[in-house]
């Protein structure tokens, strides 16, 4: 026989549960707006060295005394936009878990103010890092 168990029910205890909720709710906010930005970054340092250079000063070819040798490696936004994605998945299914699990707790008043916010923090992230990353590749 299978049981389904709740958050609360693992963890009795109305001022109790809440506080664990709600811990379990930011840290699961934090790790997807972490790898938001890492998304973001990992446009920006694809980019970056896209176009690297690098100079040999041993080398003796023509006048200059000097080579350069450019990287033609191509920059594609696909790692960063998947990342943007999965931190965004991660934070819309930590909203969701939070809105599940304090729904079953009468006391807990202002459960709407911290959906609200965790979900607008995650939306501006998610639509600052495509923007930025888009942006840089036209």
């Amino acid at each position: 026989m299978i049981k389904s168990h709740t958050f609360v029910e693992r963890y009795p205890g109305p001022s109790d549960s809440g506080k664990k909720i709600t811990r379990n709710y930011i840290i699961g906010l934090a790790i997807g707006l972490v790898i938001i930005i890492f998304g973001m970054f990992a446009n920006v340092f694809g980019l970056a060295l896209a176009g690297f250079e690098v100079i040999d000063p041993g080398a003796r070819t023509g006048d200059q005394g000097v080579a350069v040798i450019e990287t033609n490696t191509e920059a594609s936004p696909i790692l960063g936009v998947a990342m943007i994605l999965i931190g965004g998945i991660i934070n819309l299914g930590s909203i969701y878990r939070f809105n599940k699990e304090t729904s079953q707790l009468p006391e807990y008043k202002s459960r709407t103010k911290v959906i609200a916010t965790g979900l607008i923090v995650t939306i501006l992230f998610v639509i600052i890092a495509v923007y930025s990353s888009f942006a840089l590749f036209q």
